[in-house]
């Protein structure tokens, strides 16, 4: 729930920041998350080096993968889009990583589908239900109000 609440936090004052292109602040955000956890990795492990040479080229895909998907594509989408229009229209668009999540988790590694986790994300969906269905309520009682004033 504090993840939640920092990344909401996080996305009201991205929107309120101007003169920073998506692709600065991604690379911004970039070398500062991996500066911190270089030097959080270097304090407290050890053999990090050796691990890294010894690694698969399937592990060394995978955060390539999470450096240029993840974060330049998909958190630069998310950013572009949460520059041009309402959070609370972006927002429930990240449900859709849960479920590529879900989807990739059952395909690709053979998990399997339990009872807990269609209802999670149900008991998710729904939640974003009542939120859009309030925002629209909001928003058709602003217009009736505007029209009523005319």
């Amino acid at each position: 729930m504090f993840a939640s609440l920092l990344y909401a936090i996080g996305a009201i004052l991205l929107r309120r920041l101007s003169g920073v292109s998506v692709m600065n602040l991604q690379g911004w955000i970039g070398l500062i998350g991996m500066v911190s956890v270089l030097s959080v990795s270097f304090l407290l492990e050890t053999g990090q080096i050796d691990a890294l040479v010894a690694s698969s080229w399937q592990a060394r895909g995978g955060v390539i993968f999470s450096a240029l998907g993840s974060s330049i594509i998909g958190h630069g989408g998310l950013y572009f889009l949460i520059k041009r229009y309402p959070v609370s229209t972006v927002a429930p668009l990240t449900l859709l990583s849960q479920i590529f999540a879900v989807a990739s988790g059952i395909i690709i590694l053979g998990e399997v589908l339990t009872t807990k986790m269609i209802l999670g994300g149900l008991l998710t969906f729904g939640g974003v239900a009542v939120i859009l269905l309030r925002q629209k309520k909001k928003s058709e009682t602003r217009l009736a109000k505007l029209s009523d004033e005319k």
